[in-house]
């Protein structure tokens, strides 16, 4: 299942009419499908994350931003199913021009007013039963942070309804209860299996050691989630060297399990028959996954995401270009206001090989100053003094070698800066001399 696009009026800040389409990650792929939405503060990014949860299942979200009336569809496909969301049936139309005698009816739990559909399948591996195609969805905030909770050995955990996942803040006591459940459970089935598999690999293991191999990758040292038994049972890390409780992580530490963790715990508990729930094609809402993490970290996070769940759409909202520049196979799209703070998006462009994290500073973020506010007043005044020398509105004078002078005692790259800048005006000023 993947969002093919969504479009939208009168939804603030956004022009009169938006639209947003996600291109398809290419044929053959063994990497999650990654579109971030960039943008200054107040751009909507995370409005336009919650237009998309209320497409895949739940409006809270939008509910909460929206003032006024709003005309809203988004188009979701699911293997051969392609259905269309909208907030009204007149909407619907001019989103899916395929709509005819639309049928009411739910590609998930949305309402949906169109749906074209023939067979989807996927084929369970265990005995080539034909399975319709799972239709899944999350969200998450990079804030969310993992605590310790009281869990039990192996004890059932029931799953929320499928809207209940789509919801873009920090998960209710009774979801991270959940969550912690489902991965003690996990964990402790991959304990058994690795007892009695004799030298095979089961379920239950593939899933707890690639969620720990991610979490070795973004951290840079090994990482294993261990069940503890005395005093009592409870959720333990050893990360490097070290044991630790889930409160003791560093922030980044819980910042990362506090959705990456829930990500594979929740498919784990809606596919308990899936042999290999992290290869399903679901869907990803994530409002800044780089909340708390250095920029190492923010450099491996989505790259490790994308091998984690291969067949993922993964939806995030960034301010971070070290997570931007960090994915080789994936999509920007630029939430740009104008004057006025209407806003636009950007036609998606391709993420970039070989961009550095300073080009995606400068051409996708839009910050053009490299140094503290004080030292780019300075260099706001030297260069329009410069300029006006350059051009032969003014004589090279001392209040310019002054300021350069000031400039350069700031640090070394400062030096270097004013003085191939001075060298130009003092060429100017020997050839003013010459006969």
């Amino acid at each position: 299942m993947r969002l093919e696009s969504a479009c939208f009026q009168d939804f603030a800040p956004f022009s009169a009419d938006g639209e947003i389409t996600f291109p398809a990650k290419p044929r053959g792929s063994n990497l999650g499908e990654v579109h971030f939405l960039v943008g200054s503060n107040g751009s909507g990014k995370t409005r336009l994350l919650s237009l998309l949860a209320a497409a895949l299942g739940n409006r809270a979200s939008l509910s909460a931003r929206v003032t006024g009336k709003l005309k809203a569809g988004a188009v979701v496909e699911a293997g051969d199913t392609r259905g269309c969301w909208s907030d009204t049936k007149s909407f619907c139309g001019w989103l899916n021009p395929h709509q005819s005698a639309p049928p009411k009816q739910d590609i998930m739990t949305g309402d949906f007013q169109y749906v074209a559909t023939s067979a989807a399948f996927t084929v369970d591996a265990n005995n080539g039963k034909k399975l319709p195609e799972p239709r899944f969805a999350m969200a998450f905030r990079g804030t969310s942070l993992i605590n310790d909770e009281a869990v039990e050995a192996l004890k059932p955990v029931a799953l929320n309804k499928q809207g209940e996942h789509l919801i873009l803040q920090n998960p209710d006591p009774e979801t991270r209860r959940a969550v912690a459940q489902s991965l003690v459970n996990l964990k402790m089935r991959a304990t058994m299996d690795t007892m009695q598999a004799g030298g095979n690999t089961t379920r239950s293991m593939r899933m707890a050691a690639s969620l720990e191999q991610a979490m070795s990758k973004i951290t840079g040292r090994s990482f294993s989630i261990t069940v503890t038994h005395q005093p009592k049972i409870a959720l333990s890390v050893t990360w490097g060297e070290a044991t630790m409780q889930m409160i003791q992580l560093p922030d980044g530490l819980r910042a990362i399990l506090g959705w990456l963790a829930a990500a594979v715990g929740k498919l784990d508990m809606a596919f308990p028959e899936h042999p290999d729930p992290l290869s399903l094609p679901v869907v990803i809402l994530i409002d800044e996954p780089e909340a708390h993490l250095h920029p190492q970290w923010q450099r491996q996070v989505l790259p490790a995401m994308q091998h984690l769940l291969p067949n993922a759409q993964i939806i995030a909202a960034t301010h971070s270009a070290f997570a931007i520049s960090s994915v080789n196979e994936g999509w920007i799209h630029v939430l740009k206001p104008d004057a006025t703070g209407k806003v636009s998006i950007s036609k998606p462009m391709p993420c970039g090989k070989g961009d550095s994290w300073l080009d995606v500073v400068e051409d996708i973020l839009g910050v053009k100053e490299w140094y503290d506010p004080e030292t780019e007043e300075l260099l706001a005044q030297f260069r329009e003094k410069r300029d006006a020398v350059l051009s032969g509105k003014t004589a090279p004078n001392a209040e310019l070698e002054e300021l350069a002078a000031s400039i350069a005692k700031r640090g070394p790259a400062l030096s270097d800066m004013m003085g191939r800048e001075m060298a130009k005006v003092n060429k100017l000023k020997t050839q003013a001399k010459e006969p």
